[in-house]
């Protein structure tokens, strides 16, 4: 008689538990989903802050909502667009 009662105590809390967390599974996924997207925001920002301090200077000119950016000409004289050259020869067979 005692096994039967912990059976049935058993599929009954399985039961419960399942309707809670199909109650509550989506606002906890929701929560976690936009803490996860906050730090994945920051960490952008501060990346991009940091890579623009360190490396690139935007100018900057707002017109209505649009906001153009554009780098500093100081910095585009510094550029080496070019590679470095590899003479080679064809080896005959």
């Amino acid at each position: 008689m005692a096994f039967i009662k912990a059976v049935l105590v058993g599929v009954a809390v399985y039961y419960v538990i399942g309707f809670f967390s199909r109650l509550l599974a989506p606002f906890l996924i929701r929560i976690f989903l936009r803490k996860v997207s906050r730090k994945f925001e920051e960490k952008i920002k501060n990346a991009n802050r940091s890579k623009n301090n360190k490396h690139k200077k935007y100018k900057t000119h707002q017109k209505g909502k649009t906001i153009i950016e554009y780098e500093d000409d100081e910095n585009v004289k510094n550029k080496d667009y070019g590679g470095d050259y590899v003479d080679y020869e064809e080896l005959e067979k």
